[in-house]
């Protein structure tokens, strides 16, 4: 599997991805080259829309310049707590289950008349992410945006 019992993440040989980032272990080789991962499918493409999955996703991807963690309880404390302060939560009064409250928006391109791109190296969608989290209620949005950059 992709996390033993003890939550290490199973670890493989570097694969060298574009732009200086390398893949050491098999949960970054599932969410960056699912197509080919040994655990592709893993996720339906269900959970692969879920605000969650994104979190995870784009907090276990890194870039060029990230440390990354061999313990995945890190990374599942991590997740819960961006989540937590990104989306509202609200429980359903029919069925009494919890149930996101917030719009979740990803922007993945932006025109403006100065012709300034949204993300300065577009090549990039593993690493180039912008969410905008609407939550109705208290009419807050929440901004969470990265471009990527790499030395190379």
């Amino acid at each position: 599997g992709i996390v033993r019992e003890n939550g290490a993440i199973s670890k493989m040989m570097d694969q060298f991805l574009d732009a200086g980032v390398t893949v050491s272990d098999e949960l970054r080789w599932l969410l960056m080259c699912e197509d080919e991962s040994d655990h592709a499918g893993l996720f339906t493409e269900d959970e692969q829309n879920e605000f969650l999955y994104h979190v995870l996703h784009r907090v276990a991807s890194g870039g060029a310049l990230c440390q990354y963690e061999d313990d995945f309880t890190i990374y599942r404390n991590i997740v819960k707590g961006i989540y937590k302060d990104l989306v509202s939560v609200r429980r359903n009064p029919t069925t009494s289950q919890p149930e996101c409250a917030s719009h979740i928006y990803r922007v993945t391109s932006l025109t403006q008349p100065s012709g300034t791109p949204l993300f300065g190296r577009p090549g990039f969608p593993n690493q180039n992410f912008c969410y905008l989290c609407v939550n109705p209620n208290s009419r807050h949005v929440y901004f969470w945006y990265n471009a990527f950059v790499s030395p190379s």
